[in-house]
């Protein structure tokens, strides 16, 4: 039987959990090991291919069955050398829909910036120590049109671009973002100027974020559901800084480290916000932060993780105003409460909702 593809390696695996259970191949090297043996098997028989590619030295990549070429939905390189022209012929597959590129060392050459354009992609994972110049990199991106995830995990480095460049990109629409760097203190901010992220927002990063008021005030973000930001940096800059997101239901946020400035800055005093669930990590609590929460009436979970509270008031906390709380958590090794506080709690919360998971819980 001839190989279906031809790669510069002997580390290609093909995998898929099959329609039928015994259509299972494994490709290692140049030997095909069927798992399950049936007189009739051939490629016409596969669906729904993932490609897995590890240590190849990545040029071209070339199918000679069109059938096993039309129907790869997730192609994966790691750990690879790939020339940065070569990322073009990614872009080729016809009905490829998750591409994801992770540690590989991507080698400069004479750029061709032009990409065809993919129609397929919705999802494209980058993770890696090593990237192009950014702007190509946005360049790479854009060509995936009906684009819908995005998710780039960048350890150390740094990349500019100036706004002159960012202009030459339209803003394009995404479901799902997410960005992980905190050496790069500017990238995350730089992506989502050329995005408009509809649902979901992922961001770990060194920043301040006050830079990201400017994009989230933008029309663009205004129906984004669920926010998770970590590493970040808040200070006065970032006051309001999440007005415009009126329709955001779950916030999870962790400062770099304790600063002054309080949760409910965060927001507009003037609107009412639709949150279920908010995770807060190594912040302030004050009493307006719990006002702030009883304000909203479908809030659902309320988690403190190794946060600091400051003189508040047990009536805040009380039941009736967090009628719909299914979820009251405290996690902390260092703080810990009045007995009346805690007596409070209980008393107010039953233990379905009310959770504890301190060193000490009150002194």
């Amino acid at each position: 039987m001839n190989l279906p593809c031809t790669f510069k390696s002997e580390n290609v695996h093909i995998y898929k959990n099959f329609e039928y259970k015994y259509l299972n191949w494994e490709i290692t090297g140049i030997f095909i090991r069927k798992h399950f043996f049936e007189a009739k098997m051939d490629s016409n028989s596969l669906i729904d291919l993932n490609i897995y590619l590890y240590k190849v030295d990545f040029v071209n990549i070339f199918f000679k069955n069109k059938y096993i070429y039309n129907n790869i939905k997730i192609l994966e390189i790691s750990n690879s050398n790939i020339a940065y022209n070569s990322l073009k012929f990614l872009l080729l597959f016809p009905n490829l829909k998750k591409l994801k590129i992770t540690n590989n060392n991507i080698l400069y050459s004479e750029v061709n910036n032009i990409f065809e354009t993919n129609m397929s992609i919705v999802s494209f994972e980058f993770e890696g120590i090593q990237m192009p110049s950014l702007k190509n990199f946005l360049q790479f991106i854009k060509s995936m049109k009906n684009l819908k995830n995005l998710s780039i995990k960048y350890q150390f480095g740094r990349n500019t671009l100036a706004f002159s460049e960012i202009e030459e990109f339209f803003r394009s629409e995404i479901d799902y973002f997410s960005f992980i760097s905190c050496e790069d203190i500017h990238m995350g901010v730089f992506l989502l100027s050329v995005f408009s992220v509809k649902h979901n927002i992922e961001l770990t990063s060194s920043c301040e974020l006050g830079n990201l008021k400017a994009n989230f005030s933008y029309d663009g973000f205004k129906n984004i559901r669920s926010i998770k930001i970590s590493s970040i940096k808040i200070d006065e800059t970032a006051i309001n800084v999440f007005e415009n997101l009126r329709r955001l239901e779950r916030i999870e946020l962790q400062p770099s480290e304790h600063l002054p400035i309080h949760f409910y800055k965060l927001f507009s005093s003037s609107c009412i916000y639709n949150l279920k669930v908010v995770i807060l990590r190594g912040m302030k609590i004050v009493n307006i932060d719990i006002i702030f929460f009883s304000k909203s009436k479908n809030l659902e979970i309320l988690e403190f993780n190794e946060c600091h509270f400051n003189n508040i008031s047990y009536i805040y906390f009380a039941k009736t105003k967090l009628i719909y709380l299914k979820l009251l958590e405290f996690l902390s090794y260092d703080c810990r409460f009045s007995k009346d506080f805690y007596d409070f709690l209980n008393e107010e919360y039953s233990e379905n909702i009310l959770h504890f998971e301190m060193n000490e819980i009150y002194y």
